[in-house]
């Protein structure tokens, strides 16, 4: 059952991050129409939550509209957004709506680093203004961190930053491959020493809770403990359309399983070979992982081995340097 659903309501974006994956792209975008028509097959379908995303959702002029139906057939939701739209009067609009939270990125703890990584100068000051006006209206917010060979050092600053704005934190080391296959995310991926002082400033940072019960939180994409779960829930509980109506399992997984212009979301989402392939992998399937003395410590995403390796079931090396990282650590 599609519990859950992300979408991306447009490619375009304001701001031009060092790592982010997404590509511009002119197609025609979905309509009001074409999202009423989809939203009211959700609610048949059993979804009750929404992710609407982008790039930056908030560069539609109708993007309250799509609210407007969003509320109108009864899901609740949430934002991701970089916050820099996101004005007060737009946060006083948002009351009205039943509006789960917002996620915000934050790449640096001064405007000089986090505005060189988003490419855009002023956005700092943006954001932070959006998470002081979303505390003062009392609308749940997350910051996410991105981790890369740019900033990994400034991470206690940052999750500090937030602390004092009030907000939850979260941070991903995950950079992948543009939509385009474009490999220069690449370059920003931590090496295995900048891996091991991550994880060092790290637990410095969350010295007063578990350090590694927040590492396994945050950099964890699928469980590998039971050789007979599923290995994620992209196409089980959850799938990503993109913004010209093709279903992808997850942003993490871009094989489109059929376009809602041209099937009904019933049949693609009972019918489509990518999701029945999913459906029919248990983590035993990742044999290489399986067998593998890292196993305990990893947290790999099939989508990523897919994109990377081409087999979902493939490991791959990011996960495995990240795993071998965390194993020394708790050996240590």
């Amino acid at each position: 059952m599609p519990l859950t659903a992300l979408i991306e309501l447009t490619y375009s974006c304001n701001l031009n991050c060092t790592c982010c994956y997404n590509v511009k792209n002119e197609k025609p975008l979905l309509t009001l129409q074409e999202y009423d028509k989809l939203f009211a097959d959700l609610r048949k379908e059993g979804t009750f939550i929404l992710t609407l995303s982008g790039g930056e959702p908030m560069m539609r002029k109708d993007f309250f509209d799509i609210l407007d139906l969003v509320k109108k057939h009864g899901f609740g939701f949430r934002i991701f957004s970089n916050g820099t739209l996101l004005d007060e009067e737009k946060v006083i609009r948002l009351k009205s709506y039943p509006v789960i939270g917002i996620e915000m990125s934050l790449w640096g703890s001064t405007p000089e680093l986090n505005d060189k990584l988003m490419g855009k100068p002023g956005a700092f000051d943006k954001i932070v203004q959006a998470a002081q006006n979303l505390k003062k209206h009392e609308i749940p917010f997350t910051v996410k961190m991105t981790i890369c060979s740019e900033n990994y050092t400034d991470f206690g600053r940052v999750k500090d930053l937030v602390v004092i704005l009030g907000g939850d934190f979260r941070y991903t080391p995950w950079l992948t491959l543009k939509l385009d296959g474009d490999t220069a995310n690449m370059n920003f991926r931590l090496n295995e020493e900048q891996a091991k002082d991550f994880y060092r400033i790290h637990d410095e940072a969350f010295a007063e809770l578990d350090p590694a019960a927040q590492r396994k939180k945050n950099l964890g994409k699928s469980t590998i403990s039971n050789a007979e779960d599923y290995m994620c829930l992209a196409g089980i509980s959850t799938f990503a359309l993109t913004p010209f109506g093709d279903i992808f399992p997850c942003v993490d997984v871009p094989v489109s399983a059929g376009n809602i212009r041209e099937t009904s979301f019933h049949e693609i989402w009972k019918e489509a070979p990518v999701m029945k392939k999913l459906r029919s992998l248990r983590m035993a399937d990742a044999k290489t992982c399986q067998e593998c003395g890292l196993k305990p410590y990893c947290t790999r995403c099939p989508g990523i081995a897919l994109v990377e390796t081409g087999n979902l079931t493939n490991p791959f090396p990011y996960a495995c340097l990240f795993a071998k990282v965390e194993k020394e650590i708790q050996n240590s």
